[in-house]
């Protein structure tokens, strides 16, 4: 994301981030990983900060906060300022290795960053890989079945969907566009890789990870009292959390 895009969204999305992390997705992963007292947490396309800034509350020893745009480290820095705590920030490319150290970290959040990310099966390995055994992947990413509605809408209606380009099928896996802000006029273009439920439990599978438990959040109240466009969404999940352990059986063999 260029600088200034970053900037537009951490203006609308600071502090406790949009309403649908900060309602449906963040609580869930916060629970996910908890206890998080003493522990080394990577926040894995961190964004402007604000899942970090939570966590930060739980006492970790670190938080590595990595992201692909400066202009999200800028903001996840200034977001994180006053937050008491151990913070380091990195540029990275989830399309190739991580530059961290295996075995070197307990916790690894990823909050909507894995449907961006073309090479899904070598970003999960390299988490595997700097992942001490035992340690905890707790990802959210877009429900394919969000992208399917839009397609669906769009083929019932003829107009085309203003949030997504969206799959064609739920087996299409071409990349695609998500629109950030569709809502406003400050819309924002992110990268859209449209996958499967198989695709992500198999990748976790297959780089050694086991499966801890998956959710499908439904739209709550509080979300709908602070954002109510989201009642349009009641009917189907936006969101896919997996919480992934791994193995040390897995590891050795």
């Amino acid at each position: 994301m260029e600088d200034a895009k970053a900037w537009i969204w951490n203006k609308r999305n600071a502090g406790e981030g949009e309403p649908y992390k900060r309602y449906v997705t963040d609580p869930l992963i916060l629970g996910l990983i908890k206890p998080v007292f003493g522990k080394t947490v990577l926040d894995q396309g961190c964004g402007n900060g604000h899942l970090a800034v939570k966590i930060a509350h739980e006492g970790p020893k670190k938080i590595l906060l990595l992201d692909f745009y400066e202009g999200n480290l800028e903001c996840a820095r200034a977001n994180l300022g006053p937050v008491q705590g151990n913070f380091e920030f990195k540029q990275a490319d989830f399309n190739h290795a991580l530059k961290a150290d295996s075995h070197s970290v307990d916790i690894v959040v990823s909050s909507f960053v894995l449907s961006e990310i073309q090479n899904l099966q070598l970003i999960v390995k390299e988490t595997n890989r700097i992942l001490r055994d035992g340690g905890i992947y707790a990802i959210a990413v877009t429900h394919p079945s969000y992208d399917l509605r839009h397609y669906i809408h769009e083929k019932i209606t003829g107009v085309p969907s203003p949030k997504i380009k969206p799959a064609r099928d739920y087996f299409d896996r071409r990349k695609s566009e998500f629109v950030l802000g569709a809502e406003t006029h400050e819309q924002i273009m992110a990268p859209h890789y449209h996958r499967t439920v198989e695709d992500y439990v198999n990748a976790l599978r297959s780089a050694g990870f086991l499966i801890d438990s998956v959710f499908e959040p439904a739209i709550n109240e509080m979300l709908l009292k602070e954002a109510p466009r989201f009642a349009a969404d009641k009917e189907y999940p936006i969101s896919l959390i997996i919480k992934a352990v791994k193995s040390e059986r897995i590891h050795k063999t």
